[in-house]
């Protein structure tokens, strides 16, 4: 496996093969996980069919889908630094949004 496992996942995991040895029961390990019964079987049911490796989200490792495009993050920043330069995050994200209508996040990584 190449990806690393999280706590959450480590325990899911755990969890999983105590439900699959009968040590526990369903509800319990609904419970032990956080999620409700109907999420639970189906986390067992792809745990058993791809084992460890499906536990760990998919997503992991790969840019956002909300993500903005390169060219569009290279304008921003460069107007950052040419209007916004001594702003903190908040008030050049809103001169951003008041003078080019461009709408950022404040906590967006192109604000940083």
């Amino acid at each position: 496996m190449n990806k690393l496992m999280s706590q959450k996942e480590v325990k899911r995991a755990e969890v999983l093969d105590r439900l699959k040895e009968g040590k526990i029961s369903q509800h319990q390990a609904s419970e032990q996980m956080g999620i409700t019964p109907c999420q639970k079987r189906r986390f067992s049911k792809r745990y058993q069919m791809e084992g460890l490796a499906r536990l760990s989200s998919k997503q992991r490792g790969r840019a956002s889908n909300r993500r903005r495009a390169e060219a569009l993050r290279a304008t921003d920043i460069e107007l950052i630094g040419a209007h916004c330069r001594d702003f903190g995050l908040t008030l050049s994200c809103e001169k951003l949004a008041e003078l080019h209508y461009i709408r950022l996040c404040v906590e967006s990584p192109v604000c940083c």
